[in-house]
């Protein structure tokens, strides 16, 4: 009998080893293939060096002003070279729990100052700018680490299934650069003020407009949402332009809108509309019947159209939001570093953690594991908990207390 057990023991003991020995084995090849592509990167890195280096007399070269035979070809290049006009300051110093899109964390407010390099008068550049609610900004991508472009990517909300990155909002692009919708606070000098976070710290912007519901929004653009009509104009590019649909203008400066999308349009008496095509930015249009301006439009839901279509995972994503649940110990942390902004930091977390950070590789390979990430000067750790849809928040540390420790 004990002989028996002995062995029972024996193969217990054998059969738990070679499990480690599998784990080791498993955990190896991961290394290796991390490994495999750091080599690759810098393989990349050497051969772009390589690529790129010319002589003296090449340098001189490409100075000089091309043959008039070749001249059309080699004036179409792949390289563009942009300038920045401003720098973004936001609470998010790195990648790591940056929220995704603008409205995850709408409350979170971020600043871009204009530089006054490339604009010797910054401030008369924003002039204007205060009348709109809502602007674009045209941002660069500037902690992207990836070397190779590829033609498919797994957006956290697709939950591990591949899509074209064109059909995307991925970072990782051939052009990496970022477009959000941003809610304006306020404009100080060459100061905007802005909500609706979704960049980094230390962000590039590239250029920034407002933001026109008659332009930018189909729900809102006359000749995206009728049909033709027999009064129709065929126009240079061999496109139909249809007058019946365009709005009518009144003797007293109002204009009658035939769409029945916009109820009606005004344009204030100092406008000179009527001398020329006003520039973007200059119609200064009002929308009666919706309240709140560009606001009121943003927060109207888009009504049902044909003409405007979405992947069904943008309204029915297969990623469900998460419960945040803060404990006693973080909140306390909270309350002591924070004080007066206890509540709006504490926003702004949820926010973050509500839409799961993680990316879909953490998500699956470390699923409940611990997770860690930066809100401007604290230290925020969390646990999520996938079987329950929940993350909880334990600890909420200053980053320089850490440091210091």
């Amino acid at each position: 009998m004990t002989e028996n057990t002995n062995k029972t023991q024996d193969m217990n003991h054998l059969h738990e080893q070679l499990a480690v020995a599998r784990r080791e084995i498993s955990n190896l090849r991961q290394q290796i293939k991390s490994l495999g592509h750091i080599h690759q990167k810098e393989c990349d890195s050497l051969r772009q060096i390589v690529t790129d280096w010319k002589c003296n007399d090449c340098r001189l070269k490409v100075n000089e002003p091309p043959e008039p035979a070749t001249e059309a070809i080699e004036s179409i290049s792949d390289d563009i070279t942009l300038k920045t006009i401003g720098v973004i300051s936001t609470q998010f110093p790195e990648k790591r729990g940056t929220p995704r899109q603008p409205g995850i964390s709408a409350d979170s407010i971020a600043k871009l100052t204009i530089k006054n390099d490339i604009l010797t008068n910054p401030n008369h550049a924003l002039e204007g700018l205060e009348e709109f609610s809502h602007m674009w900004i045209i941002f660069y991508f500037h902690k992207n680490d990836s070397t190779h472009i590829r033609a498919k990517v797994a957006p956290p909300r697709l939950n591990g299934l591949r899509t074209g990155v064109f059909a995307s909002r991925s970072p990782h692009r051939p052009s990496p650069i970022g477009l959000s919708l941003v809610k304006i606070e306020s404009i100080e000098n060459n100061i905007i003020y802005f909500s609706g976070v979704d960049m980094i710290h230390e962000t590039p912007v590239i250029d920034i407009k407002p933001y026109i519901p008659l332009y930018d929004s189909p729900c809102h653009n006359p000749s995206w949402t009728q049909s033709p009509s027999s009064s129709t104009s065929r126009r240079l590019d061999g496109r139909e332009t249809n007058y019946d649909s365009l709005p009518q203008f009144d003797g007293d400066g109002s204009v009658t809108d035939t769409s029945p999308r916009l109820e009606r349009l005004t344009i204030r008496p100092e406008s000179r509309m009527g001398e020329r095509e006003a520039p973007d930015g200059e119609e200064d249009v009002e929308f009666s019947g919706v309240s709140g301006g560009a606001s009121g439009l943003l927060q109207q839901s888009i009504p049902e159209n044909p003409d405007i279509r979405v992947p069904n995972w943008i309204n029915e994503p297969p990623v469900q939001q998460l419960r945040v649940v803060f404990n006693e110990r973080a909140l306390s942390q909270l309350q002591t570093i924070k004080n007066q902004e206890a509540e709006q930091t504490k926003t702004v977390i949820c926010n973050v953690l509500r839409e799961d950070p993680r990316s879909v590789y953490l998500r699956t390979r470390w699923s409940n594991q611990f997770y860690t990430f930066r809100i401007c000067e604290l230290h925020v750790s969390c646990k999520f908990d996938d079987n329950n849809h929940s993350v909880s928040v334990f600890q909420i540390r200053d980053v320089e207390a850490l440091s210091n420790e």
